[in-house]
Parts: C-alpha cells; structure tokens; sequence
C-alpha cells in the first residue's frame, strides 16, 4: 500500500526533531554562546530541549522576535517569519510570557510549531502543484515524496525560512498555474518578505503573461489568423485581401458597430486593448512583489538614516541610494559577494553545496538544452513542457548565485525548496519516460535499468546522510550548511 504525501511529510517531521533532540541532549554543545545570552531560566525539560534546537540563524530569528531589530546585522533577515512567530506566541500564550516581554521558550516553540507545519502543508501542495505543472500524478508524487526527505529537512524544522518560504512559493506557483494571479500576488509578496530570493517568483507572473497572452493569445490566436485572411490592400501587414464574393465575410463585417471601419479593425483594436490590459496588471503584479524588499530596505534607512541620526552613527549604506542595506549588511558581515567565497579555505563548503548544485544545474541544463522534442518544448504539461519554464529559470538563477555570489554552502538551503529539482530526481529516478530514451538492445535496458537504481540509491543516501548529520551537527552549533 502506497503511503500518502501526507503521512510520509508528517513522519519526516517526527524523525527529524527526534534526532535533532537526542543528539542535543548526548552531544555537548561546541559553542554555548546562544544558551548563555538567553534570558530565560525555564526549568522545564521542554522548555530546555525546544531552546537547544535554536542555534546558528535560528538566534536571529528569536532575537528579532523578541525585541526587533536592535542590531544592524540582524537586518539580513527578512521579518515575516520573526512576526508570524511573535503572532503564533501571543496566540497560544506559549511559554508564559507577557504582552511586552515574550518569552524565548514561547518563541522558540512557535518557531517550531510553524517550520513543521509548513513543512507539511508544503510537501502536500507540492503533489497539487506537480499535477498542475507536469499533468503526471506519479511523478507529482514522488516529488513530494522527496520533498518531504529532502536533504535540508533539518533546515525545515527549526528555526529557519526554509519551509515557510517553500509553502509560501508552493502555494503561489499553484495559483498562478490556476489562473488566480492575484491571490499569487499575495502570496509572492509574503515569500519575498520571508527571504529575499522571493522576489525572483515574480518571473512566474512574467512568464504566464508571456506563455499565456503573447505567445498564444498574440501570436498564435484565432484572431491573428482571422485578421492576415480579411486584411484590406495597403494595409501593414500588406496580406491579400477577400474576394468579394465572400459572403461570410461580407455578413461578419456586417455585424460591427458603426464606429469600426471593418472586423480586422474592430478585433484588433479590442485584442490591444486586452494585451495592454494584461501587461498593465503583470507590471503591477510583479511590483507588488518587489515592494517586500523595498519596504524593507525603507525601514533600515528609517531607523539608521534618518534627520535625527548623528553623522557619526550614519551607517556607510545611507549616503548610497543605489545600494540597499541588505545587500551591504550581507557583504559587512557575511562575506557576501560575486567570487568572494573562491578561496582554498572554503573548498569543504563547495563539496557539501556540490551534490545539490549538481543535480540543480543538470536540471536547468536538460530543460532547456536537452534531447527533447520540439513536440515536448510545445506541450503545457511534461517536465519539458511550457507550464514548468519558470520553475525552472528559477532554479537556475538560485544556483547560479548560489555559486558565484552567497556563501556557497547555503545551495543545499536555497535549492531544497525548488519544485524543479525534485520533479528532476522524480523524473530521472523512474527512468526518464518512455518518450526521453531508448534502448536498441537488451543489454541497454539492462544497463539503463542498473543506472536508474543507482541513481535512486545516491539520492537515498545522500539525503538521509545529509539528514542525520545535519541533526547531529545543528542543534550542538558546529558549523553545517
């Protein structure tokens, strides 16, 4: 009996904080600075053991939570995850703590509360969304199936963006793919107020206005066709006109309102109409998207910018509208930069991004430069296909800049909410369809056949390896991707 997206999601979720816990508890902790800064002196094991998963980015998050941004750094991360774990502790009253003084033990079971949750929701509407996308319920779900093992999954239960970010993206994506690009909007904007990769989900609004309106309503519409067969002589298009005995022209031409000089005239004008319409509201769309990040770039330059500040505690980033506080508290404090990480010291952290850059990279590649058909470029549905075009453009850019700009050993983070790279390892892991290979001879298909088993069992290992050292690593704060 197959086990349900649903099931296998939730055990994910269970196994992950198990060892996340165990191995808090056995292993002492390499750094303790985050234990010795808390304010909390909960006596409870549960309080206890919920506060040591907090460790790494996680300290952030909480301190935000709690009073803000009181320090310049903490402005790398983005807010709406620190205020849904400020609403989820205010709600439950987890912890004890008060309206003015949270408390960190509340906080950091919100936090978890959340992470897991989305988690759930996320690898449920990641089958929903490879329905709508690929059209191959097998496939969708496998993909969900790795999703919910997926080699960051510890990353997915603490602390960490990753799986809001990932539920928030799931949800818009299948929006858009339903045709409800507004409520897409919205769910854009609160990705791209979670991380700041969000803002790149504006090209899937992009690219349905190009796949929907240009290249099919536009191009290939029956408009287009109705207008090159009844154009007049002298026209721009110069097409030849009707003969004049065509009644059927003659009785549609008859049927258009005074003010239109003919149909072609009378369509074309409407169709512009529409055209201009649906690019007006994509540009509005996507602007909503971006206005995540603005607001938060305006907020930082409120606080540490503003006519009150004394020019010695002016941060270097106000004088420079052109650069945004992100992108100089990223480059400040994280090394972030194009091939700033290309050092011999950083070779470690570039094999444990390798696997996930990988496969990412291949992905990419194969969609849009492999052996496909032109048949399978055209269809809608299908890995190839028109409707997964964007999952894929983004996908590409994540590791792009994964590699070249951030610090590289984020890939396996940044990339484990990618639809793309799990419909990819689905897709592969089953044998590439019937209509990607070929096999002249039994000795092929048997070869093929070991190659595919070979490639399921190096995903197996590498995310469940990647699990458990992750849960042994993380929680004890010894450094990890």
């Amino acid at each position: 009996m197959a086990v349900s997206v649903w099931r296998a999601a939730t055990l994910a979720r269970v196994v992950t904080l198990a060892a996340v816990f165990l191995f808090d508890a056995l292993v002492p902790d390499y750094d303790t600075s985050a234990r010795h800064s808390s304010s909390s002196s909960s006596s409870s094991w549960a309080c206890r053991a919920v506060e040591g998963a907090m460790t790494w980015d996680s300290v952030y998050y909480l301190d935000i939570a709690a009073r803000g941004y009181a320090h310049e750094q903490n402005r790398a991360f983005f807010p709406a995850y620190p205020i849904a774990m400020r609403f989820v502790e205010r709600a439950t009253r987890l912890g004890g703590g008060g309206e003015s003084e949270p408390s960190r033990c509340g906080l950091a079971t919100s936090a978890l509360m959340i992470s897991n949750l989305a988690h759930v929701l996320g690898a449920a509407t990641l089958e929903h969304l490879g329905l709508a996308v690929v059209g191959d319920a097998a496939l969708a779900r496998a993909a969900a199936l790795l999703y919910a093992f997926n080699p960051a999954s510890v990353f997915h239960g603490v602390a960490y963006t990753e799986s809001l970010f990932a539920l928030a993206s799931f949800v818009g994506c299948l929006c858009v793919a339903r045709g409800r690009r507004n409520i897409a909007t919205a769910v854009f904007f609160v990705a791209a107020a979670t991380r700041s990769n969000g803002v790149l989900l504006a090209s899937h609004l992009l690219w349905d206005l190009l796949d929907r309106v240009i290249l099919r309503a536009w191009g290939k519409s029956a408009f287009a066709r109705k207008r090159r067969a009844i154009e007049t002589p002298g026209s721009e298009i110069g097409v030849s006109p009707p003969a004049e005995d065509d009644s059927a022209a003659k009785g549609a031409a008859g049927k258009v309102p005074a003010r239109f000089a003919d149909a072609a005239a009378y369509s074309a004008a409407g169709d512009a109409m529409k055209l201009l319409a649906s690019i007006a509201a994509c540009v509005a769309r996507c602007g909503v998207v971006a206005l995540a990040p603005y607001l938060v770039d305006r907020d930082a330059r409120k606080a540490y910018c503003g006519a009150g500040r004394r020019v010695g505690d002016r941060r270097p980033w106000c004088d420079d509208a052109r650069t945004p506080a992100y992108a100089f508290i990223q480059s400040r404090y994280w090394n972030v930069g194009f091939l700033r990480y290309f050092e011999r010291k950083q070779l470690p952290n570039f094999l444990l991004a390798a696997p996930m850059l990988v496969v990412a990279s291949h992905a990419t590649w194969q969609h849009f430069c492999g052996t496909q058909s032109k048949r399978e470029r055209r269809d809608a549905y299908g890995l190839h296909g028109r409707n997964a075009r964007a999952h894929f453009i983004v996908c590409g850019a994540v590791a792009f800049a994964c590699f070249f700009f951030a610090r590289v050993e984020v890939a396996t983070r940044l990339l484990s909410t990618s639809p793309a790279v799990y419909w990819h390892v689905a897709h592969h892991g089953r044998g590439g369809g019937s209509r990607s290979f070929t096999h002249d001879s039994e000795d092929d298909a048997e070869s093929f056949g070991a190659n595919r088993e070979r490639f399921q069992r190096a995903w197996c290992v590498y995310s469940l390896s990647y699990l458990a050292v992750g849960a042994l690593l993380f929680p004890n704060f010894y450094p990890w991707v």
